[in-house]
């Protein structure tokens, strides 16, 4: 949907309100938005009521701006929407940078270490947790130099040290998205690190609620997003941004991906549909994949690319298409 031009005068002045973020659970179902009219000295959170922009929150000061992520996660049997943004009170309640919606009414969610850029939902085992990524600073609280945080109900807290990076002393998360890649599901993260949790992770790097670990050589450039979606062979992870290296190689792309191994045909290295869609092009794929130390030639799912690789792709090559 396009932004929407509504008015908000008699005078006939405009304003565009942007929708953002959609969910289907009860309570707080709905498609919702920002909404900034101009010469009024409100930012407003808004709802689709199927025939119009409804305000549900007010930022009622000049400085309150609605940043993009929104996110709807279930906590103690209570649906709720959650924003954020450089606010300190919304609809009158004090809320420093992060509040939720339960469909009623707007409540604080603690003292964030920032202000979030991305927003996930992730079960580590014990339940799902709401998880935020942001830019981290220097700063004497570790929580605000780690660039990841995790919402236990009533405070933010570390997820296993954060992220880093080693020449600026903090890290930062711009990107989270919950994918299995084959070795159950996990919270995956991207931004401007190259440590996490302590260990080398250049730009991206995987949460399994235990442990950090590192997606092959990583990411070099400026990442914007990450989403998963299905390419015909199952679920892969996309990772979107101004991408200059991935794997270690010199790779100019807009978005790269990373292919896991659940659910999907992983031989099928060149995606095709016709009959066989296993053959020689498939080798000839990986081994491409495997010389230029793509994530994809990563078969073992593990921190290196090697001649394990190989061996798991032949395997899978046997086993077929599922």
């Amino acid at each position: 949907m396009p932004p929407a031009m509504l008015p908000v005068s008699s005078q006939g002045t405009y304003a565009m309100a942007f929708p953002k973020f959609s969910t289907g659970l009860s309570g707080v179902n709905g498609l919702y938005g920002n909404f900034s009219p101009e010469f009024v000295p409100n930012r407003f959170i808004v709802r689709w009521s199927g025939t119009a922009w409804k305000p549900i929150g007010v930022l009622s000061n000049l400085t309150g701006i609605v940043q993009d992520p929104m996110m709807a996660y279930t906590e103690g049997g209570v649906n709720y929407i959650v924003v954020s943004g450089v606010f300190e009170e919304i609809s009158g309640v004090p809320a420093h940078r992060l509040a939720r919606w339960d469909g009623r009414e707007w409540t604080a969610m603690g003292t964030p270490p920032t202000t979030a850029l991305a927003l996930s939902v992730y079960d580590d085992g014990t339940g799902p947790s709401l998880y935020m990524g942001y830019n981290g600073t220097i700063s004497n609280d570790p929580m605000q130099r780690e660039g990841v945080a995790r919402w236990t109900g009533t405070s933010w807290v570390s997820v296993g040290g954060g992220t880093n990076r080693t020449d600026m002393g903090y890290g930062g998360v711009n990107a989270m998205a919950v994918f299995d890649d084959g070795s159950g599901p996990a919270l995956f993260v991207a931004g401007s690190f190259n440590r996490a949790g302590g260990i080398p992770a250049l730009q991206v790097a995987k949460w399994n609620g235990q442990a950090w670990s590192a997606l092959g050589a990583g990411i070099s450039g400026f990442i914007k997003d990450m989403t998963v979606a299905n390419d015909g062979r199952g679920d892969s992870l996309f990772i979107l941004g101004d991408i200059f290296g991935v794997g270690g190689s010199n790779v100019y792309s807009d978005i790269v991906q990373w292919v896991g191994c659940r659910g999907q045909c992983y031989a099928n290295c060149d995606n095709s549909t016709a009959s066989p869609r296993l053959n020689v092009n498939d080798f000839m794929c990986f081994l491409d994949a495997f010389a230029r130390r793509e994530p994809y030639a990563n078969c073992t799912v593990d921190h290196d690319i090697n001649a394990a690789d190989f061996i798991c792709f032949m395997n899978k090559f046997a086993a077929g298409c599922p």
